[in-house]
């Protein structure tokens, strides 16, 4: 099955019988669900890597005034406004752009970016009564020494539709965002790529490359995480790090190619954190433990209808579940194809 769970008090339920002859097993508890059907092999994100990977968004016009920018100055004057913002040319930055007390701004990329320039972070967004909706939009080569070198979400509420977040990085946790302390983010064919987390931090609550989120709820349809890492060899989450996550639910999303040196190559989860995932791909992550998903620390996983394929650990290559209370329910789904380097979890 490529799965493999250690701790006396974990729980892991299967929707398939076949699983329990495993003698991995042998600590664990398992309900059996219904029986998993074939799953056909959801394609290869790359195929899917394009500026905007979904539907292009337009907005339309409303009453609200609409800005046209094509420089730094004119974008940071646009933001104390709520209106709707439409840039007409890529915009390098000099200093991150800050968002706060906005309520029903909309930032219309038109398929621009917006670049870091690999030393600044791109954007920040703060407080509970700032709500800001990005749509079309390219966020680049940001950097950060802290969290969040794309995007850092603090408190806000922030949804993305149709954005890119490409090769950006951070010391700590989130190389594309970081989301933290009651933030809402709401993702719609958005595509995180190349992303770095923790570049230099020897931690295993460290990493993120692709997303980090702490304590926050994260809702993803349709999305595409790729080829983000978590660098530094004691870090976790290679696609997605979520500690102490109130809510996490991905539909329909391909979490592929991504890496992390410690836990979780494609999602890790600790802490209590909440995972919900549907309709998903897990294909060809790697890390130490858990090559495709690495859950912990009385965290929940329910995974329905999802492809677990082609990852790779040393321990746990699809799915590696640990410590007391974590429980996880795997239901029509297909494990398969997955390598573990070590004694335990092989395809």
């Amino acid at each position: 099955m490529g799965i493999v769970a250690s701790g006396g008090a974990a729980t892991v339920c299967f929707g398939a019988e076949s699983c329990l002859c495993c003698p991995q097993y042998v600590n664990s508890t398992f309900r059996v669900l219904t029986p998993a059907p074939t799953v056909s092999p959801v394609p290869s994100a790359k195929a899917t890597l394009t500026p905007s990977i979904g539907p292009t968004s337009s907005i339309k016009p409303t009453q609200l005034s609409e800005l046209g920018v094509t420089t730094e100055t004119e974008l940071r004057s646009a933001i104390s406004s709520d209106t709707t913002i439409r840039l007409h040319a890529d915009i390098a930055i000099t200093s991150q752009l800050y968002f706060s007390g906005v309520s029903g701004l909309v930032v219309d990329g038109q398929s621009f970016k917006i670049d870091g320039q690999t030393f600044v972070r791109c954007l920040y967004f703060i407080g509970s009564s700032t709500e800001v909706t990005l749509t079309n939009l390219i966020v680049e080569r940001g950097y950060v020494l802290g969290n969040g070198g794309g995007a850092f979400i603090y408190q806000a509420k922030v949804t993305m539709t149709s954005c890119s977040v490409i090769a950006n990085s951070a010391s700590n946790q989130g190389g594309g965002i970081f989301v933290k302390r009651g933030a809402i983010v709401i993702l719609n064919w958005c595509l995180f790529s190349n992303n770095m987390g923790s570049l230099n931090q020897d931690n295993g609550c460290n990493g993120g490359g692709g997303i980090g989120l702490e304590t926050s709820t994260l809702l993803m349809t349709d999305c595409v995480l790729f080829n983000n890492t978590a660098v530094s060899k004691g870090s976790s989450g290679g696609g997605l790090l979520a500690i102490n996550a109130l809510f996490v639910k991905l539909i329909r999303c391909v979490i592929e190619g991504n890496s992390a040196m410690f836990n979780g190559g494609g999602v890790f989860a600790t802490e209590s954190s909440i995972l919900q995932m549907s309709s998903c791909s897990i294909y060809k992550n790697s890390a130490h433990n858990g090559g495709g998903v690495f859950l912990q620390s009385s965290s929940s996983g329910i995974f329905e209808v999802c492809s677990i394929a082609n990852n790779m650990a040393s321990s746990g290559g699809g799915l590696s579940v640990s410590g007391a209370s974590t429980e996880v329910t795997i239901e029509r789904c297909s494990v398969q194809n997955n390598l573990a380097l070590g004694s335990n979890g092989y395809a």
